[in-house]
């Protein structure tokens, strides 16, 4: 025996008051056809609580649900019925997804329009999403999902503002109105032996045989629901598959179909491999394009599979690249073959012996390891450095003059963060290390001519062979100690070196110094660093 809940008269006074107001506002029109509302909404209205909204407001919007004067759809809210335009998918399509519902009502409009009836005609605009959202009352989402087919077909095209082609009218009407492909049932109930559940209960039904994979794989490509179910994955395989939604588990168990003729299907894979190389050689495809394979098979007029495994022989021709979960798209184009070897980075340890054993003189009287100290340093030429942007030799000019960012910034007016970006930019444009300090930037930018090396206001002075290696290092290197190593001085002599080597050139910092060493020709010899190493990197 079930115990109705009785209502407080509180409560039925208060669903009386709500009834009242919400019929009052549909008859006048003060709600018109397709006005929207929500619970929030009218619970904020009414001053209500969370169990005001549940024991007075859900039964009210219940009975103006079942007489026909609102309609609801879940995320999407309330609104006043439309005459003609209802959310309620009609009989027949209940366990429909929304978004396959859409699609068989849109190309039944096209269909109409294809025949000069509707406005769904060819060259007309296509509806928008937002307006297709508010008729179905779904979300825009359900609407691309609807679309996507059309879209793939040619039957409308656009990007922001989209249009019916002039395709539609050369197809037939069987070939617009067909049968929407399969999607995810999301929580769509689905019938098998005389049951409804949805495919994620169907997966732990006892009577499944199959992985949920392997089910959910089946259902997309078109099986009957209970031949998905029950026939095991081997015998799938020898039959060629029941994938006719239509057919019965014992209408399906036909023998596999005959694959086709080996010549056709070289003549496909050869039709497939002759598109993709003529789009890349007319330069329709650049380096990088995704290639789209649907497109590409009616390009070509291919199989799927012959195009897959042209794309495939052109990817081991690295004429295209794979990326997973991308797809083929067109390979770079491959760098000249050059005889130097890659570069490694070299040990550290091994490093710091080789160039200057006095820094480590406890590693003169241990026995080095085979080949430590007869390992020729490896050597790396950057790739050819192209002239820069207008913009970033402006900045150029003033860093060759020695102007520091922050006056940068004053003169030209711009943001100490811009600056620094220009500077990162033509650092990586002139391929020096990540973090190098400006005297490396500066010398790279005089010694590759992307600036012109001033001229010295000075003679020149006679600096000796010490100091002239101190210098080629204070250029190529921004670490103190890779410097040090460079200039073979220990790492506590440097400072006084370099503050030597200032005093004698007259150079206030270690930029000026790069810049009138240019200006006196005493690094021209040396235009790129040879190699790079520890934090020069």
């Amino acid at each position: 025996m079930s115990v109705k809940r009785q209502a407080f008269p509180r409560v039925r006074a208060l669903r009386e008051q709500i009834d009242a107001s919400l019929r009052a506002r549909i008859s006048d029109g003060t709600w018109p056809p397709g006005h929207r509302f929500g619970r929030a909404e009218l619970a904020a209205e009414f001053g209500l609580s969370n169990g005001d909204v549940t024991d007075a407001l859900s039964p009210v919007l219940r009975a103006l649900r079942e007489e026909g004067l609102t309609e609801s759809r879940p995320n999407i809210g309330l609104r006043v019925t439309v005459p003609g335009q209802s959310w309620q998918v009609p009989a027949g399509y209940e366990n429909t997804p929304l978004d396959e519902y859409i699609e068989i009502q849109l190309r039944r409009r096209l269909r109409d329009g294809r025949h000069g009836r509707g406005r769904y005609r060819p060259g007309e605009p296509f509806p928008t999403l937002d307006l297709l959202a508010d008729e179905f009352g779904v979300s825009v989402a359900t609407i691309v999902k609807a679309t996507k087919d059309l879209k793939a077909e040619g039957i409308v095209v656009g990007t922001t503002h989209k249009y019916i082609s002039d395709k539609l009218a050369q197809l037939s009407d069987e070939e617009i109105v067909k049968e929407p492909v399969r999607r995810k049932p999301g929580k769509a109930p689905l019938v098998a032996f005389g049951e409804w559940k949805t495919l994620a209960n169907w997966v732990r039904d006892e009577r499944c045989r199959v992985s949920r994979t392997v089910l959910y794989s089946r259902y997309s490509e078109g099986w009957h629901l209970e031949a998905a179910l029950t026939t095991p994955l081997r015998q799938a395989r020898r039959s060629g598959g029941l994938r006719d939604r239509n057919r019965t588990p014992a209408q399906a168990r036909v023998p596999a179909v005959r694959a086709p003729d080996e010549d056709c299907i070289a003549d496909d894979h050869t039709r497939a491999k002759a598109a993709v190389l003529a789009r890349i050689s007319d330069g329709m495809l650049q380096a990088g394009t995704v290639i789209d394979q649907t497109d590409l098979c009616l390009r070509a007029g291919a199989s799927p599979q012959s195009v897959l495994s042209a794309l495939n022989d052109l990817a081991e021709l690295r004429k295209v690249e794979h990326h997973p979960g991308i797809g083929y798209a067109v390979a770079d184009t491959p760098p000249a073959p050059s005889s130097v070897p890659p570069f490694r980075r070299p040990r550290r340890p091994a490093l710091w012996r080789r160039r200057d054993p006095r820094l480590r003189p406890r590693d003169r009287d241990q026995p080095s390891r085979q080949g430590m100290d007869t390992v020729t340093p490896t050597v790396t030429i950057s790739a050819p450095i192209t002239p820069l942007a207008p913009a970033q030799q402006n900045i150029a000019q003033y860093l060759a003059r020695g102007v520091t960012p922050a006056e940068i910034a004053t003169e030209t007016g711009l943001s100490p963060v811009t600056i620094r970006q220009y500077i990162r930019n033509i650092r990586e444009h002139l391929h020096c290390p990540p973090r190098c300090k400006l005297p490396v930037i500066v010398h790279r930018l005089l010694a590759t001519r992307q600036v012109a090396s001033p001229s010295a206001d000075r003679p020149v002075p006679d600096l000796s062979p010490d100091q002239l290696l101190l210098l080629t290092a204070v250029a190529q290197h921004s670490d103190t100690r890779d410097i040090a190593i460079a200039a073979r001085l220990a790492l506590a002599e440097l400072p006084a070196a370099l503050d030597q080597l200032l005093a004698a050139t007259g150079a206030p910092d270690p930029t000026q110094l790069v810049i009138l060493a240019h200006g006196w020709k005493l690094l021209t010899a040396r235009q790129a660093p040879a190699a790079r190493n520890g934090a020069s990197r």
